[in-house]
């Protein structure tokens, strides 16, 4: 016998919050920088697609900002 969690579900049944800090990384990317990010507290969601709608990816992934070159942009 197994038991599986998918932790999504379960953040979305228990009403917590989830205030972590996503960024959405493009595909094209300084590779140095997603962990980085990641050593700052940041979630990083990296696209592995060369051509998609960069914005309508981050609302997807739940992201509060994106990469853009060097900067960090809030939506």
């Amino acid at each position: 016998m197994g038991l599986s969690i998918l932790f999504d579900g379960l953040l979305r049944a228990t009403h917590i919050q989830d205030n972590q800090k996503r960024v959405f990384i493009p595909y094209q990317h300084n590779n140095d920088l997603p962990g980085q990010l990641r050593k700052n507290g940041w979630i990083t969601i990296i696209s592995h697609k060369k051509q998609v709608n960069i914005m309508e990816e981050a609302k997807q992934f739940k992201c509060s900002h994106i990469l853009k070159g060097k900067n960090i942009i809030e939506l």
